[in-house]
């Protein structure tokens, strides 16, 4: 079965990260790949197309998953020009996002601070700018964040293919994230959701059936 879920995932390295080569893309992009998960990469440098890879993701039958990779604080996140991208400011980009694809906005913060400083940004208004979130209130290394996602991927792809085949499967985002801490020993991963996300994946597992034919 070819994947139910699709990653996009935007980077926005340092340029010590960029020179040592250090990018969560080269960790994503075989994982996805061995999971049968659709994967686009964009590797931003500045505002305009941290924009502009946004504005790329649509509506599709596949469940959106948007990886965002970086170096957070509790103000937002950093560009690679110097430039931040304040949580309330991601707030506002992320709203049209997640209604361009039905609601259904899965957002993965891989950086410092990325699930607190965003959560208190989402309680200004009560459009909701994803369907889960899942991030850290921790500063992980980027070795503990990449077995934690590896983690994640893995195994809600899985719940992914139980649903698409009938079996007995409970999505709940906590158990996946119990595992995540437990993979990494980084104990500060946390999700919230906003809605049934069982639901909505056997919705979108319909949706998917009917495009295949």
């Amino acid at each position: 079965m070819e994947g139910i879920l699709s990653i996009h995932l935007i980077e926005a390295p340092d340029g010590d990260d960029f020179y040592e080569d250090r990018q969560e893309t080269h960790i994503i992009r075989p994982i996805a790949q061995f999971c049968n998960i659709s994967f686009t990469p964009h590797i931003v440098l500045n505002r305009e197309y941290f924009c502009k890879a946004l504005d790329e993701i649509n509506r599709e039958a596949r469940i959106p998953v948007l990886h965002f990779a970086g170096h957070g604080n509790k103000e937002g996140i950093g560009l690679p020009d110097g430039d931040l991208v304040t949580w309330a400011e991601l707030r506002g980009l992320l709203i049209p996002v997640n209604k361009r694809v039905d609601n259904i906005l899965f957002v993965c913060m891989s950086c410092c601070e990325g699930f607190s400083a965003i959560k208190a940004a989402l309680s200004m208004e009560t459009d909701d700018p994803y369907l889960a979130i899942v991030g850290t209130t921790g500063s992980p290394t980027i070795a503990e964040t990449s077995v934690s996602y590896a983690t994640f991927y893995h195994q809600l792809n899985i719940l992914s293919r139980q649903i698409y085949s009938g079996q007995e499967s409970d999505i709940n985002l906590k158990d996946i994230i119990k595992n995540m801490c437990a993979a990494s020993l980084h104990g500060e991963w946390h999700c919230t959701n906003a809605k049934n996300i069982k639901d909505i994946f056997m919705q979108k597992i319909a949706d998917f059936n009917r495009r295949q034919g």
